[in-house]
């Protein structure tokens, strides 16, 4: 993977970049809303954020952590993995919210 240095690639940068063939990024773009694509000149343009958040929704072999369009249940085989992200990422949310909770506390005490 190449380093990022400028504010605006094209997909076809972006897939260099990462190593993600572009079918995928644009697999990834019709289905992910918080990914927002720049447009100049009637072209799309991903920025540093977006290439970041991309490769956090690739393994290492690029293909994707789970699947965008179907529902969990549709698959029994990726069902367990995606389960199983699913319960961290809900385990970090909470104790996340615990952190708030504590901070919440110690800040209305000292107020």
């Amino acid at each position: 993977m190449k380093s990022v240095s400028k504010k605006y690639f094209s997909i076809s940068e972006v897939s260099e970049i990462t190593g993600i063939p572009l079918h995928k990024l644009r697999y990834l773009e019709k289905s992910k809303t918080d990914i927002y694509i720049v447009q100049i000149r009637g072209r799309r343009y991903y920025t540093s954020t977006n290439i970041e958040s991309i490769k956090h929704f690739f393994n290492r072999d690029n293909e994707l952590q789970f699947n965008l369009f179907s529902p969990i249940a549709n698959d029994v085989a990726k069902s367990n993995d995606q389960l199983e992200v699913c319960s961290q990422v809900v385990d970090q949310i909470d104790l996340l919210i615990s952190k708030f909770t504590k901070l919440e506390k110690d800040i209305i005490k000292t107020l």
